[in-house]
């Protein structure tokens, strides 16, 4: 076939822009099989550590920076940032007076309903690097002088937008002691200067808050976001136990565009307190205004909660950590949040999933033969799952029990029931015959009323008072004896149906 582009067309020297792109471009290509492929930087970590006149400690991971300080025995919040820029110490001089006033504290102790803000002595502080997960350890130490207690203040920093503190609480005195509440990380997020510059003049809505609404099943992402305008707005998990309330917030700067996420690492009764305060001041006639026109600032802590006097006793000489708080801060889009911290709880949080098994594509039987389980209908899912290219098949409720068609009262026999004659192991085989994992769900927690178990050991319903609470459906895992039983169901379950997964949700 005759080109249709002539010789002379073909020879026509290439436009001297075009050429001298594709010149550097080979430049390029060469420079870099010589050099090698760049490694990219690792992630930024550091801390500063102040001593003198007022101790503490500058963080950075990524461009988020934390700085604090100890001042009047509290240590308090001095500033957060999320682009990377270090306030310098005099713009923040003039603002001490005022924090000092305000409930600032990095962090919250009560020790017999004594709280011992304004007690706290410098010790000292260090960093180090670790591992598992990797990042920059900084400990810094502090010592009640009102009461036996040290406490050391643990962040970790791993080089992106999130944070996560805790504390480790020790009883140096001689006698037992209480910790009736705690909030592992707490103060100022942001001090907003002249808001009405970015926001409509009459606008009130600096900071927004959002928050699961309900702790109910199926209601998970049901966020609410709404202005806290010279308020304290309260979030509770009452459960006491983990389920579908969310011990989190989400927080938004509507002047800046910044957000903070902070969420507790805590399974029990928790507590979210977050306070703002939005201040205009008046403009006189001729237009002239003595201080800023508008001035705002966002405060918080978050921690476990009891009704009890006690969230734990702490023996002479003991040592106890409390939960984790996972902070992040960030000058972002939501969906940009939402994926950095996704990425922490991959990265930072969870532990490594095995490499081959990290995208399995997963069939639960939980459809339409619910609470009708039997055989036939278990081998009639598999086959259905192996044809649309499932890789593991598991096995949810109805399995268990003393009756059919009763998976909610029957929680605790962990048996198969007798609508299985054959148990599971033949169902486990055909998933397996059809080139798939198999998996199996129990909740060991669990405690139904029509189970036998409730029946031989209604002692162990989990009580307040002497009365059954949850629904009268939790063992009591602070009894040695019970929680002992569980772990030992959790390993019989495993070993006995030859698990590939072992799920509990």
């Amino acid at each position: 076939m005759r080109s249709c582009i002539s010789q002379t067309e073909k020879r026509r020297p290439l436009p001297s822009v075009l050429a001298s792109l594709l010149a550097l471009g080979l430049v390029l290509l060469v420079h870099s099989f010589a050099l090698g492929v760049v490694a990219p930087d690792p992630p930024y970590r550091a801390a500063v550590i102040r001593t003198g006149q007022f101790p503490g400690v500058r963080l950075s991971s990524g461009l988020t920076i934390y700085d604090e300080e100890l001042r009047n025995g509290r240590l308090l919040t001095r500033y957060w940032g999320s682009n990377g820029q270090i306030v310098p110490d005099a713009y923040l001089d003039g603002d001490r007076w005022q924090i000092d006033m305000l409930p600032a504290d990095a962090f919250k102790l009560e020790i017999e309903k004594q709280e011992l803000s304004g007690t706290w002595k410098w010790i000292g502080a260090e960093k180090s690097e670790v591992r598992n997960p990797d990042g920059l350890l900084v400990t810094m130490e502090l010592e009640s002088t009102a009461r036996p207690i040290r406490v050391k203040v643990y962040t970790l920093l791993s080089g992106g937008p999130v944070m996560v503190r805790w504390l480790e609480v020790t009883n140096s005195g001689s006698r037992p002691t209480a910790i009736s509440n705690v909030s592992p990380w707490a103060g100022q997020l942001w001090h907003t200067p002249n808001f009405a510059e970015k926001l409509q003049p009459d606008a009130n809505n600096v900071y927004e808050l959002g928050y699961v609404q309900y702790d109910k099943w199926g209601q998970e992402g049901a966020w609410r976001f709404e202005p806290v305008v010279n308020a304290t707005k309260i979030v509770s998990g009452e459960r006491g136990k983990s389920g579908w309330g969310h011990p989190s917030f989400f927080a938004k700067n509507n002047s800046t565009g910044e957000w903070f996420a902070a969420s507790l690492g805590w399974s029990g009764n928790w507590k979210i307190r977050v306070t703002s305060r939005v201040e205009k001041y008046p403009v006189d006639r001729t237009g002239r205004v003595d201080k800023p026109d508008t001035d705002a600032r966002l405060f918080f802590d978050m921690g476990p909660n009891t009704v009890d006097p006690a969230l734990r006793v702490l023996e002479p000489g003991e040592t106890v950590k409390t939960a984790e708080t996972h902070i992040l801060c960030m000058k972002s889009d939501l969906d940009h949040v939402t994926q950095a911290l996704l990425d922490h709880v991959r990265k930072d949080v969870l532990p490594a999933h095995p490499s081959e098994h990290v995208f399995d594509v997963e069939a639960n039987h939980r459809g339409y033969i619910f609470d009708h389980e039997t055989e036939e209908g278990f081998k009639r899912e598999i086959d259905m799952a192996a044809d649309i290219g499932a890789e593991m098949f598991v096995i949810d409720a109805g399995w268990y029990g003393p009756e059919p068609n009763q998976w909610y009262p029957n929680v605790g026999d962990w048996y198969a029931g007798a609508w299985l004659p054959n148990d599971l192991q033949p169902i486990r085989e055909y998933a397996r015959k059809k080139g798939m994992q198999f998996g199996l769900w129990m909740e060991p927690e669990g405690i139904g009323a029509n189970s036998k178990l409730a029946k031989e050991h209604p002692d162990w319903i989990l009580k307040r008072n002497s009365q059954p609470i949850t629904n009268n459906r939790q063992i009591d895992v602070a009894n040695p004896v019970v929680a002992k039983w569980m772990e030992s169901e959790i390993g019989r379950v495993i070993r006995t149906y030859d698990l590939d997964m072992f799920r509990i949700d």
